[in-house]
C-alpha cells in the first residue's frame, strides 16, 4: 500500500533555500536562510516517492536553479518521474544546460514592476 492516502501522484520538493533575486512579492522570502539539500538525499527522496506512486514531480525553491548539483537534481528527477515543473525566477543561465522533456515544463515566477533588460 502507498504512504500516500487519496493516490496522490505529484509532490512538491524544495530543493533550496538560496535564491538569486530578491522579490518584493516572495512568498517565502521571510524564512530565507542557505539550507539546501544534498543531492544524495535528493535522489533517496526520490526513491521513495517513486516507489509510493508519486509520477510527477514540482521542483521549487528558493531558486532552484543555484542549487550546488542544480543539473544533477534534474538528472535524477527525469530518471525517477514522468514528468517534472520546474518553478524558477529564470534568472539563472544554468537553466540552459537543461534538456527537458515534452512531459516536463518550466514555469516562471517572477514580477514584472520595472523594465527588463533583453538579457
Amino acid at each position: 500500500m502507498s504512504a500516500f492516502q487519496n493516490n496522490h501522484t505529484t509532490m512538491r520538493v524544495y530543493v533550496t533555500e538560496r535564491c538569486n533575486a530578491n522579490c518584493k512579492s516572495c512568498f517565502n522570502a521571510m524564512s530565507r536562510s542557505n539550507a539546501e539539500m544534498s543531492t544524495n538525499d535528493f535522489s533517496m527522496l526520490c526513491d521513495y516517492l517513486k516507489e509510493n506512486g508519486i509520477t510527477f514531480l514540482k521542483i521549487m525553491g528558493g531558486e532552484p536553479t543555484v542549487h550546488n548539483d542544480f543539473e544533477k537534481i534534474i538528472e535524477i528527477a527525469q530518471n525517477h518521474f514522468t514528468g517534472l515543473s520546474l518553478f524558477t525566477n529564470g534568472i539563472n543561465r544554468r537553466i540552459k544546460n537543461i534538456h527537458f522533456r515534452d512531459t516536463d515544463s518550466v514555469v516562471f515566477n517572477f514580477l514584472f514592476s520595472k523594465l527588463l533588460s533583453e538579457e
